[in-house]
This record gives structure tokens, C-alpha cells and sequence, in this order.
């Protein structure tokens, strides 16, 4: 199933589809995120991750019925998804990289 073949800002929806969405624009945002091998930059997560969380929730409430609580639910839940991110990059010594690529 994809993600967007469920309710939008569903829960089932949020959990598959927004921890892409949120390191795909958070690499969109911080050219110190871009490059496959500063998947493990955690400085450069804990700088945009207020900004990634802001525009995803505005999106959110934009675009759902539940409005401001959409908005809540969605930056409460990708600023946890990047401090994850960030703490496992810190854990493993900046050692991470986010696919194959050279």
C-alpha cells in the first residue's frame, strides 16, 4: 500500500509517509544535508528541524479539515523524527549516509 492511498494526515498516513517527507525537505533546505554521506551531519538536523517542523505543519493545516490540531500534530511528530534522526547520527559518530550513493 502507498502512503497516499490512505486519509490524508491520517495516523496510518502520517506514520508511513512523513518521515520521507520530512528528511527529503529537510536535504532540500540545508545544503549540509544534501551530499548522501552528511546523512550523519547532527548539528545540520538540529539547525533546520524547527524550520522542516513549521512548514510541514502549516502544510497540514492548510490542507486538513482538523486544521491547528493537524498543525500540532505534525510538528510535534517530525521534531521527534528528526531529534531521532539527529541522536542516532551523534550515537554513530557522524557515520551515517542515507542510501548507496558514492
Amino acid at each position: 500500500m502507498e502512503a497516499t492511498s490512505v486519509t490524508p494526515y491520517s495516523a496510518r498516513a502520517l506514520e508511513r509517509g512523513l518521515p520521507a517527507v520530512a528528511v527529503a525537505l529537510a536535504r532540500h533546505l540545508s545544503p549540509d544535508l544534501t551530499w548522501a554521506k552528511n546523512a550523519g551531519n547532527h548539528e545540520a538536523v538540529q539547525a533546520i528541524e524547527k524550520v522542516v517542523a513549521q512548514r510541514l505543519g502549516r502544510r497540514a493545516c492548510l490542507a486538513s479539515p482538523d486544521g491547528d490540531a493537524a498543525d500540532a500534530l505534525v510538528r510535534a511528530q517530525v521534531l521527534s523524527l528528526l531529534d531521532q534522526w539527529s541522536r542516532l547520527a551523534e550515537e554513530r559518530d557522524g557515520l551515517l549516509q542515507y542510501g548507496r550513493e558514492e
